[in-house]
């Protein structure tokens, strides 16, 4: 008897899982159908209930709330209204990290020195907003401080490097297959994900080095799948600094963490291997610039040598906030050697001339303590990927543009709340 019971209870359960799993499809199906509607009929409205069931989430799990700004900030551009609801995702954020740090929980947000140097760098950036510039420096400053509040929001957290790297790699998986598949070409470049040929290889570049990093400590060679499709849409593109920011950033995904003596060896393997590739055997150069103008990137060199001239020249005469934040270009268009409206291409002189050497110093300051932490090596793709994002800025203006630089600043935060030991997680 007492066997049939357990049966026949065994059986009540079964039903009532199975019950209940149809109960949960239905739902699904329904609330998947309702927001669907909202999304198409109603996007602003869909994008404020959003937003507000988004509060409690993030108060109660934070690293959620990360783990959905990683794909959106990669994909914000080729979405309507992305940009939008990922800024708004990163004040959310903001706020509920704020929360944390006012009440004890068991995973309280923590806040050290290089937040203070997050909110200095904030502080001069706003200051340097003086005099003329294009109508566009609103929108980059807004871009460029709300990458300083998503650095400060996951700098704060419990770091999950493992988590991140594994979302960062995924979403630019996702974002190669899109350009590849649905991309478009300009001038015989590849465009994709709302992005210009230079910025979508700048983008992509940091997944494919944290791609490597990944599948070498985990020591699973899947992770170079989507590490290859990077490369492979990167390739697409013809940027050459796309190219070489994702081989620095491959470089170090491969001797981060190793004892000196090797990382030297390793260094000069890779240094020669580069100078073969590029002057003897010329594989990668034929590959990257194929089709582009070689007259026309001479002259694409002079004259980015010359902004990079310019813009050094500016940052000794105003060293203390620069030429006004955006006014470049215009300072350019007026320069009797250069004679263009504009960018200095290099996000290092740009925050040297338009907000001043603090700026600069400053962001080196954070970037420094991100890549010099003593991490472990669940950390290693995070520093592939901050590699990598640190050499882009030496070639394109992508530091105020959230879609390029979103996976750069969780990234650099990762690492940086990886400088507190305890708050390490898978």
């Amino acid at each position: 008897m007492a066997v049939w019971g357990i049966v026949a209870a065994g059986g009540r359960g079964a039903r009532l899982l199975r019950g209940l799993r149809a109960g949960w499809a239905i739902e699904g199906l329904l609330v998947g159908g309702a927001a669907a509607y909202l999304v198409l009929r109603q996007p602003l409205l869909a994008v404020g209930l959003g937003v507000l069931l988004a509060i409690p989430a993030a108060l109660a799990r934070p690293g959620l709330l990360v783990a959905v700004l990683v794909p959106l900030s990669v994909l914000s551009s080729g979405v309507g209204n992305g940009l939008g609801l990922l800024v708004a995702g990163i004040a959310v954020l903001l706020v509920a990290v704020a929360c944390r740090a006012a009440v004890g929980t068991r995973e309280r947000a923590r806040f050290g020195r290089p937040h203070l140097a997050i909110v200095l760098l904030g502080t001069v950036l706003i200051l340097s907003v003086h005099g003329a510039g294009p109508s566009t420096r609103a929108s980059d400053l807004g871009g460029l401080l709300a990458g300083l509040a998503l650095l400060a929001a996951v700098a704060a957290l419990p770091a999950r490097p493992r988590t991140v790297a594994r979302l960062v790699v995924l979403a630019g998986g996702a974002a190669a297959v899109s350009g590849l598949i649905a991309g478009v070409e300009v001038s015989g470049r590849l465009a994709g994900v709302g992005l210009l040929a230079n910025y979508f290889g700048a983008m992509l570049a940091v997944p494919a080095a944290a791609g490597v990093g990944l599948a070498r400590v985990e020591r699973r060679i899947l992770w170079l799948v989507p590490s290859a499709l990077c490369v492979a849409a990167i390739v697409q593109t013809h940027s050459r600094g796309a190219a070489i920011a994702a081989g620095a950033g491959l470089a170090v995904a491969l001797l981060a963490g190793r004892r000196l003596p090797a990382q030297i060896a390793g260094a000069a393997l890779v240094a020669a291997a580069a100078v073969v590739m590029l002057h003897v055997a010329n594989p990668l150069t034929e590959a990257v610039v194929s089709g582009r103008d070689a007259d026309q990137l001479d002259i694409n060199n002079r004259v980015r040598l010359d902004a990079v001239r310019l813009a050094l020249t500016e940052a000794a005469h105003h060293p203390v906030l620069g030429i006004g934040y955006g006014a470049f270009p215009q300072v350019a268009a007026e320069d009797p050697h250069l004679y263009l409206y504009m960018n200095t291409h290099d996000d290092y002189v740009r925050l040297a001339a338009e907000s001043g050497v603090a700026a600069l110093l400053l962001f080196l300051v954070l970037l420094g303590a991100g890549l010099f932490a003593r991490a472990g090596p669940a950390f290693v793709p995070l520093l592939a990927g901050v590699g990598t994002g640190a050499a882009n800025l030496l070639f394109a203006n992508s530091l105020a543009n959230l879609t390029v630089s979103g996976v750069f600043w969780v990234c650099l935060g990762t690492l940086l709340a990886g400088r507190r030991k305890e708050t390490v997680n898978a």
